[in-house]
């Protein structure tokens, strides 16, 4: 249990410093280690791993790399856990892989909403 609470506690010190700068762990194959723990037993590990791994996918390098190790089944499985904690950074791990960075859109090239008429409210007090 005392080896648990210590790798706990080095996932928690790891996400804090993905938030800060995710590179290092991306160049060290962090995305396939944390999607390892993602079907650890103890729900402690998974929600820590989850957690880095929601640091990690913000930069286009992790997204791909979330992507190329097939983890996106896996995320969506853990949005039925009974850890809300677990089930949040799933979901939010799933939302940065999804949300393309890579490209900014300039005020005219912007696609019109069609939608409804509050979408084409919002748009016009955008641009």
């Amino acid at each position: 249990e005392e080896e648990e609470e210590e790798k706990v506690l080095l996932l928690s010190i790891l996400s804090s410093c993905s938030r800060v700068d995710p590179l290092p762990t991306l160049s060290s194959n962090g995305v396939h280690l944390m999607g390892q723990r993602l079907s650890h037993h103890s729900l402690d590990i998974r929600r820590e791993a989850c957690a880095v791994l929601l640091e990690l996918s913000v930069p286009e390098d992790g997204k791909r790399q979330v992507c190329d190790q097939q983890l996106l089944p896996v995320l969506v499985s853990l949005l039925q856990d009974e850890d809300v904690e677990l089930q949040t950074n799933a979901a939010g791990v799933i939302m940065n892989v999804v949300i393309l960075t890579s490209g900014v859109w300039s005020p005219s090239e912007r696609p019109r909403p069609t939608s409804s008429r509050a979408d084409v409210d919002f748009y016009n007090q955008q641009t």
